[in-house]
């Protein structure tokens, strides 16, 4: 794994760990995207602040998540963002699933979206 690629896993690792804090602590999904944005660097940030964006300029989250999801660099942003969508409703089951997916980027490159 390069070390560009290295450091972006440990951003999205970063990131996701921060987004289950966010929703253990009571946020909302779109309360939790502003706040990682707030929290990571650049290019993560960049992602996480894409759904603000599209929603404070009228579209739905499911619909700022789909285009999130196309724009994703990578098969493990992609995952976080269809878990984020398909668990949305439940914050804890979902800061559960996102548990099981930090593991998994702590442990395996990344692939190519």
């Amino acid at each position: 794994m390069s070390a560009t690629n290295q450091e972006y896993q440990q951003q999205l690792a970063g990131a996701v760990q921060a987004m289950t804090r966010h929703l253990r602590s009571g946020n909302s999904v779109l309360r939790t995207f502003r706040s990682v944005a707030q929290e990571t660097r650049y290019p993560i940030a960049g992602y996480f602040q894409s759904v603000v964006d599209d929603v404070a300029a009228g579209s739905t989250l499911d619909d700022a998540l789909r285009r999130l999801v196309q724009r994703a660099p990578e098969s493990n942003f992609a995952l976080v963002i269809d878990t984020v969508q398909k668990h949305r409703q439940e914050t804890s089951e979902l800061a559960t699933r996102l548990d099981s997916i930090i593991e998994k980027l702590n442990s395996a490159p990344a692939k190519p979206n």
